[in-house]
């Protein structure tokens, strides 16, 4: 399992409040022509996802970049694969032809070689994504200060892209350090502040169980404003 994490974002996720209701990940349809021959190989496509703004890319195209333009910036592709067109309509039946005269029977055959299989068939439509978003109120670090859970999102078995924030504002005028844990994968991100901070950690998840992710933070002199945590089921991981 890998992770990508932005380290002293200012800037807060606001594309990613509103992902705890999408059920699916943009497709894009490409025309294909069934029974003839072996189609064509899937077209994948290759983007990157921005954390800090919640935009994407595209990349390895003949115009574009081979990679993403910043470490921190997420990987991922999809296929382009186009619906199956519908059935079209049975046609009405043809009269029955008159019953021929029998022919005699001609001589025993010799068996044949079985024929070389058909060609595969198109594939079908591409299937949906769905997206689970949590977030928690905030609270103050003498509520627990040796740190707490601030924010569980369950999750049923899967692969996943996870994304989790936390957004933080200083007592005093004093530096002071905040860390957040992303619990049970052990993925960390901290960063020293003077007034506000913004924690973004990014990772992938692949689990054959049902599991709760908890992002963990503790610090001194701080008071929580918000915490999230997103996780986008995926058909495929690339973990580059």
């Amino acid at each position: 399992m890998s992770r990508q994490t932005t380290n002293g974002c200012r800037r807060a996720l606001h594309a990613l409040a509103v992902v705890g209701t999408v059920t699916g990940i943009a497709s894009i349809p490409v025309s294909t022509t069934a029974g003839q021959g072996t189609p064509p190989p899937p077209v994948i496509l290759y983007g990157c996802y921005v954390p800090t703004s919640g935009s994407v890319y595209r990349i390895k195209t003949a115009d574009t970049r081979e990679k993403c333009v910043a470490a921190n910036h997420v990987e991922f592709f999809w296929n382009q694969v186009g619906p199956q067109g519908p059935q079209g309509p049975q046609g009405p039946q043809g009269p029955a032809g008159a019953q021929g005269a029998q022919g005699v029977q001609g001589p025993q055959g010799i068996q044949g070689t079985q024929g070389p299989a058909g060609p595969a068939g198109p594939a079908g439509a591409a299937g949906t994504s769905t997206a689970y978003f949590k977030s928690s109120a905030g609270f103050n670090q003498n509520i627990c200060p040796n740190g707490c859970d601030v924010v569980s999102l369950s999750l049923p078995a899967g692969k996943y892209l996870l994304i989790a924030t936390a957004i933080a504002h200083n007592y005093d005028g004093d530096p002071q350090q905040l860390t957040c844990t992303l619990k049970p994968i052990g993925v960390v991100e901290s960063d020293f502040f003077d007034k506000g901070a913004h924690l973004t950690l990014v990772s992938s998840l692949d689990t054959a169980a049902p599991i709760t992710m908890t992002l963990f933070c503790g610090g001194f002199n701080y008071a929580m404003t918000r915490a999230t945590i997103s996780a986008i089921a995926v058909t495929n991981l690339s973990v580059q």
